[in-house]
């Protein structure tokens, strides 16, 4: 699993929970924590998520989903295959 802030921190916070009873309130670790944990382990890496393209996010529309299953059924019904098979 790609090492990210997000996954430093929620980590983090459950190390921090299983410390503190269930009875307890649960502290949680601040927002520059993770940031600051990876400065002191000079090991670690954090590889940052990509977008997106733009030319990908743009292929991807309703209409072009809705004629794509529409395709998809009439396949299915010219083939009679039944939805166990799919």
């Amino acid at each position: 699993m790609p090492l990210r802030y997000k996954n430093i921190a929620a980590a983090a916070n459950k190390i921090l929970a299983t410390v503190y009873g269930p009875d307890q309130l649960l502290p949680t670790i601040g927002e520059h924590w993770p940031n600051r944990w990876l400065k002191r382990h000079s090991e670690f890496a954090v590889r940052r998520e990509k977008s997106i393209k733009l030319k990908r996010q743009r292929a991807i529309n309703v209409e072009q989903i809705r004629d794509f299953f529409g395709k998809y059924k009439a396949e299915v019904d010219e083939y009679k295959i039944e939805s166990v098979d799919t």
